[in-house]
């Protein structure tokens, strides 16, 4: 007895709706869902540009330099990616740019989880977890309020001269906590008057690649742009490299084989979801006309997607 599409993604362990449409009552639920969010985000829009508003009216500077001016130096950099592991390595080539331009800078970068991606990247001097969506539920409990207190000061501690915010309005606000003094990012991605040099407009609304909306912001911080950063690059150390050999070697897989690695999970949005059928298709065609070696990759939570 053979198992249909359907009824192996429902045994796959990933619950309704992963490989298919949801149905009439779920659609009715998110649009309900996202039309209360939309409004709740304006509300706290209105809010949060108030405090920002005031907030700029008690802390008036002089006249700042031009962010590419010469005279400004920054001596610590922060950059804020607060949301997915695809989209900070997407980030890398800003980072490379601002090293570029400030090769004696300290450069930290935060992140919400996955701080080990980072460790050991040449241009980036220390990675700090911070992840703003778990403030949300924190601020009810005493433990979660220290937390947030903690990462605060630690942040403050550091008195950055320059902050990159890099994606949506928790980015900006981590922005202003830390207390540097420039902070660059899309206007439209945050709260009015929490930056002090936005750059017009928003991603998704300027038609380019992940990496350029992060190129533009380095580029507005006084970054210097190579043509080398159209793409990402990760170190990789050497202790990693023969580690992954040794697991290759472990699994039957020799030197220089060609080998390619299907990562078919997917944390967030249905449309990045392919259907597994799809996948184990694809998996046939590269096993039998390349002559690869196909490994699956995930997380622990992607096991039953890959067993399937």
């Amino acid at each position: 007895m053979t198992s249909s599409p359907r009824d192996l993604a429902h045994g796959s362990g990933f619950g309704k709706g992963y490989d298919y449409p949801p149905g009439m009552l779920e659609r009715l639920g998110r649009r309900v869902g996202a039309r209360l969010k939309r409004a709740g985000q304006r509300v706290l829009r209105a809010v949060l540009g108030t405090v920002g508003r005031i907030d700029r009216l008690l802390h008036l500077q002089p006249r700042r330099v031009p962010l590419t001016s010469p005279q400004f130096r920054p001596r610590r950099i922060l950059v804020i990616r607060t949301d997915l592991l695809g989209d900070v390595v997407m980030t890398l080539p800003a980072v490379h740019a601002l090293r570029r331009a400030y090769p004696d800078a300290q450069i930290d970068m935060v992140l919400p989880g996955n701080v080990a991606l980072l460790h050991d990247q040449p241009e980036i001097d220390r990675v700090i977890a911070c992840d703003p969506q778990a403030w949300i539920g924190g601020v009810f409990s005493a433990k979660g309020r220290e937390q947030i207190r903690a990462i605060l000061r630690r942040l403050r501690a550091e008195r950055y001269d320059l902050a990159v915010s890099a994606c949506g309005d928790w980015a900006s606000i981590i922005a202003r906590l830390s207390g540097a003094r420039r902070r660059v990012g899309f206007a439209g991605e945050a709260y009015a008057h929490w930056l002090t040099d936005p750059v017009p407009g928003r991603r998704f609304e300027l038609g380019m690649h992940e990496i350029g909306y992060g190129l533009r912001l380095a580029e507005h911080a006084g970054g210097i742009i190579d043509p080398a950063d159209s793409r990402p690059r990760l170190h990789v150390t050497e202790i990693a490299r023969r580690r992954v050999c040794t697991l290759l070697g472990a699994c039957g897989i020799a030197p220089g084989q060609l080998l390619i690695a299907l990562h078919a999970g997917s944390g967030n949005g249905q449309a990045k979801r392919w259907p597994l059928p799809s996948w184990a298709r694809l998996a046939d065609l590269l096993l039998d006309q390349e002559d690869a070696a196909v490994i699956l990759i995930g997380a622990p939570g992607d096991k039953p997607l890959a067993q399937a």
